[in-house]
C-alpha cells in the first residue's frame, strides 16, 4: 500500500492519493489532476514510464536548442503573412478582415485544407514520418552529417507534434468555462433541458482524453523501431488523430448559431431541430472517436502484429 502526493498541481493541491495496487496506473485526484502512480509524471498512455523519462531527459537536453526553429507563428504558404494557432484544430485560415488572403490550410502541413479530404486520398496523413533518402556515393564525413540531420528532423517532428496535442490541450481545458457559460446560456435563454446540453461535456471530456494521448502517442512513436509493429501503431494514431480533429473543429466552431438572436416563434423551432441535428452528430462524433481511442491503446497493450487488434476497426465520424 502507498500514500502518493505525485507531482505538479497533484502536489501543490495538498491531496494526497492511496492506491493498493502495484503495476503503473493513471490517477485522478479529487482536484482533477490525472497521473501515473507509478512515475509521478501526468498521465502519458499509451507511453511507458521509462520512455517517459527517456524522452523527458531528452527534451532537456535537446529542446533549447530547437526550440527556436520552431516560432509560435507560420507564414501563410499563399501570402506569407505570419499567423498564430489561437484554437485547439489544425484547420487554419489567413482571414482578409485581419489583413490575409482568405487561403485555408493545414497547420502542421501548411498544405492546402482542400487536400485533406478523403474524396482526394489525402485526409490527415500528418502523423507520419517520411524518411528522405538519396541514392549515390557519398563520402563518410557526408553520410555522417545526413544521419546527424536526420536524427534532428526527425526529433523536431516529432517533439513539433508532441508540443502540438499539448497546446490543443490547453486549449480544450480552457474551453470547459466556455462550455459552461454556453451551457447555462441555453438553459436560461432557450430553455433547453439540461439533459438536453450533456453532449457538449461529454465531447469536451473526450477531446482531452484523446489530446493527451495524442501527446504522449508521439513519445512513444519516437522510440518505436521501423517494421510492422510500427506501420500498425501509425495506422492507428492517424485514426484517433483524424477524428478527434473533426471532434474539436465542431465543439469550437459550429454551435456559435445557437446563441443569435430569433425573432419569431418560427424561429426558434428551427433553431431547436437545428440544434437537436447538430446534438446527435457531435455525440456521434464522440463515441466513434472514443472507440478509436479504446482501439489504439488495446492494440498497443496487446501487441498490435496481432491483427485481431485492427480487424474491428470501427467506421469514421459521420
Amino acid at each position: 500500500r502507498r500514500v502518493h502526493g505525485g507531482d505538479g498541481r497533484a502536489a501543490e493541491c495538498g491531496r494526497a492519493v492511496c492506491y493498493t495496487g502495484g503495476d503503473a496506473f493513471d490517477v485522478k485526484c479529487s482536484c482533477g489532476y490525472l497521473f501515473c502512480f507509478s512515475c509521478s509524471n501526468e498521465a502519458h498512455k499509451p507511453a511507458q514510464c521509462r520512455t517517459v523519462e527517456q524522452w523527458n531527459m531528452k527534451n532537456s537536453a535537446e529542446s533549447e536548442n530547437v526550440c527556436w526553429i520552431m516560432a509560435n507563428t507560420k507564414k501563410c504558404p499563399q501570402c506569407h503573412r505570419n499567423i498564430e494557432k489561437n484554437q485547439g484544430c489544425n484547420h487554419m485560415t489567413c482571414h482578409k478582415n485581419a489583413g490575409g488572403c482568405g487561403f485555408e490550410f493545414c497547420w502542421l502541413c501548411l498544405g492546402d485544407w482542400k487536400s485533406h479530404g478523403s474524396s482526394t486520398g489525402g485526409y490527415y496523413q500528418c502523423n507520419v514520418y517520411e524518411k528522405q533518402q538519396k541514392e549515390g556515393k557519398e563520402t563518410d564525413e557526408e553520410k555522417k552529417r545526413k544521419e546527424a540531420k536526420h536524427a534532428l528532423d526527425k526529433y523536431m517532428f516529432y517533439f513539433e507534434r508532441f508540443m502540438n496535442h499539448q497546446k490543443a490541450l490547453n486549449f480544450a481545458a480552457r474551453d470547459q468555462a466556455k462550455i459552461e457559460e454556453k451551457v447555462q446560456k441555453l438553459h436560461d435563454e432557450k430553455h433547453y433541458a439540461i439533459s438536453e446540453l450533456q453532449f457538449l461535456y461529454d465531447a469536451l471530456a473526450q477531446i482531452i482524453a484523446c489530446r493527451r494521448v495524442l501527446k504522449w502517442s508521439y513519445c512513444h512513436g519516437y522510440y518505436l523501431e521501423e517494421g510492422a509493429e510500427k506501420n500498425l501503431f501509425e495506422f492507428l494514431q492517424k485514426n484517433l488523430e483524424e477524428n478527434t480533429e473533426l471532434l474539436h473543429e465542431q465543439i469550437e466552431t459550429k454551435n456559435e448559431q445557437f446563441f443569435r438572436e430569433q425573432q419569431t416563434s418560427h424561429e426558434d423551432a428551427q433553431l431547436h431541430e437545428r440544434f437537436m441535428q447538430y446534438r446527435c452528430d457531435l455525440t456521434n462524433y464522440t463515441n466513434v472517436t472514443k472507440k478509436f481511442l479504446a482501439q489504439m491503446l488495446e492494440g498497443i497493450e496487446a501487441g498490435l502484429t496481432n491483427m485481431d487488434a485492427i480487424s474491428s476497426s470501427p467506421a469514421h465520424g459521420p
